[in-house]
């Protein structure tokens, strides 16, 4: 009897007892927490950039609503609930908009009510089809399918749900759809193949996007709130810079892309617009020698610092980072002509050094001062205009997106912001594309060697230290 009693007072027991108890409670905590779960029918967005979610620009852009919205899915609504996940996915994120007043969101199955979707059927030149989505405000509407939200990326799957559906409610409730041309014909960046998340950004905040060769037209069109020049590899005619030069002269807006282009001519024409303007080229490459303001051994490969603190002072663009691969400086002239404001907005450290590229006719072109890779120039006369002037044409590019993904959304934020405060809508709310991403971490290869050397020698003294000083405290006892 006494070695029983001893038994049940022992400290394995006690032990026991306790690993046992606490085993019968994660079981139960388990069953009770999946009772739950087959009662109910939540979901949580986990991805990085909760893309199954509305940002605060959405939810801002639904409560300033003066319009009624109609948001319209071709499905049976219970039935895609419960059905496979990607589509039970739309359900739940269709719900987000229907939380405001301005918004109702509707679920019609084509098959049962053959009658609706006909009086849907607002044009004989568009077909509408199960799975589609429809938004409507009055007469204007906008449809796509539910199909295309998803997309297959490097990264895995991708989806484009806020931006579309939120884009469609801008374009159904605005008045006028603005117009943004990129110039062709002087050897640029191409709009389709290079710049389609540009493009897909531009379309998503309501701007009609269009090409234009300054050849074919007689003058700029009067839509044309922004011209873009990504990246030309030539000058303009003294015809096109005419054309250019009366376009801003009327109140227009440019946005000029430099790459660093191995010339053995300057831009003159280029130039002369930029002149107005107190602005010129560096035909230079700008190699950054600041460890922490480029990639890993990249020097190249530069993160500049933001300047425009007028700009940038929302809170988004604390630590924010910009990567420029391969850029070019631009020359801030300082003649102070009347009416003139520049505002530098992205700039090298102070040890980063221009390094010649192309026609520099004089050593002294490429000394002193701060490396500008960024800069707005205002123009505060009868007409006001506009030219922004970027050192860089890849770094919102497709390719920039696939090689560093890291940075590219910055870089598509930071572009954002610079169209809108050219366009005169800073007070606007622009949405961003959501992409799937793997996230990385960078080091320099002085750091690299330092965590080299902690995991092959650190980490093991580390067992061997702790293993003797246990050791001797068993020994003790």
């Amino acid at each position: 009897m006494k070695k029983i009693f001893k038994f049940f007072g022992s400290k394995n027991f006690k032990f026991s007892t306790v690993a046992l108890l606490m085993m019968l409670c994660a079981v139960i905590i388990t069953v009770f927490i999946n009772m739950i779960g087959e009662r109910t029918n939540h979901t949580w967005d986990m991805t990085e950039n909760k893309m199954y979610s509305i940002g605060e620009q959405t939810k801002t852009i639904a409560e300033r609503l003066d319009k009624e919205v109609e948001i319209i899915f071709l499905a049976d609504g219970e039935k895609i609930r419960g059905g496979t996940e990607i589509a039970s996915w739309v359900w739940h994120f269709l719900q987000n908009y229907d939380k405001f007043p301005k918004v109702s969101v509707k679920f019609i199955d084509p098959d049962t009510n053959p009658e609706i979707v006909a009086e849907l059927k607002l044009t004989d030149t568009i077909d509408i089809n199960k799975y589609d989505i429809i938004v409507k405000s009055g007469e204007k509407f906008k449809k796509f399918s539910a199909n295309s939200l998803f997309t297959e990326t490097f990264t895995g799957l991708s989806f484009s749900g806020e931006q579309e559906v939120t884009s469609a409610i801008l374009y159904v409730t605005s008045e006028i759809t603005p117009t943004v041309y990129f110039l062709e014909g002087h050897k640029q960046r191409d709009l389709n193949s290079e710049y389609r998340l540009l493009r897909a950004l531009l379309e998503i905040n309501n701007f009609d996007v269009k090409r234009l060769d300054l050849n074919h037209v007689a003058e700029v069109p009067e839509d044309a709130k922004i011209l873009f020049c990504a990246s030309p590899k030539v000058d303009l005619s003294i015809d096109e810079r005419d054309k250019l030069e009366k376009y801003l002269e009327n109140g227009g807006n440019i946005i000029f892309l430099f790459d660093p282009v191995a010339s053995n001519s300057r831009f003159t024409n280029f130039e002369h617009i930029l002149e107005k303007y107190d602005l010129s080229l560096y035909y230079d490459k700008v190699k950054e020698g600041n460890e922490m303001r480029h990639l890993v051994d990249m020097p190249y490969h530069i993160l500049p610092i933001l300047s425009g603190t007028r700009l940038f002072s929302d809170p988004a663009f604390a630590n924010f980072q910009v990567l420029m691969p391969e850029s070019r400086s631009i020359n801030l002239l300082r003649n102070d002509p009347e009416g003139v404001v520049v505002t530098p907005l992205l700039t090298a450290s102070g040890s980063a050094e221009r390094e010649p590229f192309g026609n520099v006719e004089t050593e002294e072109d490429l000394q002193g001062g701060p490396i500008d890779v960024a800069v707005l120039s205002e123009y505060n006369g009868e007409n006001e205009s506009k030219v922004l002037v970027i050192g860089n044409a890849y770094f919102i590019t497709d390719d920039a997106l696939e090689r560093y993904a890291r940075y590219y959304q910055n870089n598509l934020l930071f572009i954002t912001q610079c169209i809108a405060t050219v366009y005169e809508n800073t007070s606007d709310v622009y949405i961003m594309p959501k992409t799937s991403f793997l996230d990385t971490i960078t080091v320099n290869s002085s750091n690299a060697q330092k965590i080299t050397g902690i995991i092959i020698f650190g980490l093991p003294l580390l067992v061997i230290v702790s293993g003797i000083a246990i050791w001797l405290r068993r020994r003790r006892l």
